[in-house]
């Protein structure tokens, strides 16, 4: 008994004297396991790639490579530009192209296990009527006829879901792919840091306002890879560092000419001009017409406008007959990126006799220049009514063709791919002869990783 009270004793006093220690503990030990999958992030247990891109980014604008490693859209489109099945299963259209219905696939998931059903999908879409008349339905009815909306939906569809503990809430968007992205750190109002974690790694991307910031970064160990750079620069030449390139067929570089320009607006000047350019595929791999070499709809039979000094000077003779007339001065606005070609296309023209000069802005402006060499995104889809129709503000070339313009309205309502496709090949064959700009190459981009 004696031993008793003194055991009795000892631990009294130890939780006399250590009470306010061991009530912390206890609390403390319910806050971790309250929180343990929260604090578990902290652990570095899965591998995690830190990777540098160029470029300034909201999150609806993020560029569609990294969207689509966290979830899928109603559509997917292939490499020829064509919609296939994504999320939803199959479509069917009415009305003349105007009603679009698709049906969500049987056992499509959220990340979260939740399955994916029409009201989870959120669109900001103008002058679209929206309506889901079922869990695994929605339509979209458009107030014209649109032949490439399918495409449209090809953009990956996210949601946001909350977790929470005892002490925390935290805000995550999932997808449908294992892919969460699971922080986001904004930097003036564009995202400087985005982490995606899965069930087996992390990647966390870091973007910076220019190639050089970028590849300063990587040099400085700050990332593992480089993605999406057009010049790898010096490190060519270093150690352990793998470049591999990539030409991407839905970015050309060519030379736009102002049509409204009167010293432009004559198309056999225009295409002097294209033919006195040489060596047009020096940088990448040549271009023809605006419609990317992979699309189902490509022309290849287009006039390619090689390079031709004498058939270009032949035709500025024609235009300028009299011995007193000659083509006025030229200006090229173009980037730093593309300074090296602007000046061989100066020499080019120069040769004929043009006076020409060129300058380097950071940011070209569209409303204001004569000649313009720079660095075009091409749509999946062959219309490109935005660019060409005269209608459209975003047509900085100012063409104007009332039989592209034909061409474009018909492309865009027409639903028979065959029909589109000969309404886009003739689309291309009178662009490119017309000449409201020289068609050159598709841009390469880089992935540099360390070894």
């Amino acid at each position: 008994m004696r031993k008793i009270r003194q055991y009795y004793w000892f631990v009294a006093s130890f939780v006399r004297h250590h009470l306010r220690g061991l009530i912390l503990g206890i609390i403390g030990g319910i806050i971790v396991t309250l929180n343990f999958s929260s604090l578990i992030r902290l652990v570095p247990l899965k591998p995690t790639e830190y990777i540098g891109r160029p470029g300034s980014f909201t999150l609806p604008q993020l560029p569609l490579e990294i969207q689509q490693l966290v979830s899928d859209g109603l559509t997917q489109v292939d490499e020829a530009g064509q919609a296939q099945s994504a999320l939803a299963s199959r479509w069917e259209t009415a009305e003349e192209g105007k009603v679009f219905t698709f049906t969500i696939g049987n056992g499509e998931k959220w990340a979260d296990g939740k399955a994916v059903e029409s009201t989870d999908l959120e669109y900001a879409l103008d002058d679209i009527t929206i309506d889901r008349p079922a869990p695994q339905i929605i339509s979209f009815r458009l107030n014209d006829a649109y032949s490439p909306f399918p495409t449209v939906v090809s953009q990956p569809l996210f949601r946001r879901i909350t977790t929470r503990n005892l002490l925390t809430k935290r805000t995550k968007i999932i997808g449908t792919k294992d892919f969460v992205i699971d922080e986001v750190r904004l930097r003036g109002g564009v995202i400087a840091t985005l982490a995606l974690r899965s069930s087996e790694q992390s990647r966390v991307f870091r973007f910076y306002p220019t190639e050089e910031d970028a590849i300063v970064a990587f040099k400085a160990g700050k990332v593992d890879r480089l993605e999406d750079i057009s010049d790898p620069r010096d490190l060519v030449g270093w150690k352990n560092v793998t470049i591999e390139g990539t030409t991407n067929y839905d970015q050309y570089v060519a030379l736009f000419y102002n049509t409204s320009h009167p010293d432009l607006a004559s198309k056999s000047i225009r295409q002097a001009l294209t033919y006195a350019i040489p060596d047009k595929d020096v940088s990448g791999e040549r271009a023809i017409s605006p419609i990317s070499f992979k699309s189902w709809a490509y022309n290849p039979q287009v006039k390619d406008y090689e390079s031709d000094p004498e058939a270009a000077k032949n035709l500025l003779d024609k235009e300028f007959s009299d011995k007193d007339s000659h083509l006025p001065p030229l200006e090229i606005t173009t980037t730093q990126s593309y300074a090296p070609l602007a000046e061989k296309i100066v020499d080019a023209w120069k040769g004929l006799g043009i006076t020409v000069t060129f300058k380097i802005v950071n940011f070209p402006d569209t409303s204001d220049y004569q000649i313009l060499l720079i660095g075009q995104k091409v749509p999946s889809d062959p219309d490109q009514y935005t660019f060409w129709h005269s209608t459209q503000p975003t047509n900085f070339t100012h063409y104007n063709s009332p039989r592209i313009d034909k061409l474009l309205e018909d492309g865009r309502k027409t639903l028979d791919q065959d029909e589109r496709k000969l309404i886009y090949q003739d689309f291309q064959r009178f662009l490119v002869e017309d000449a409201p700009a020289a068609f050159l190459y598709y841009l390469k981009s880089y992935t540099i990783t360390r070894s």
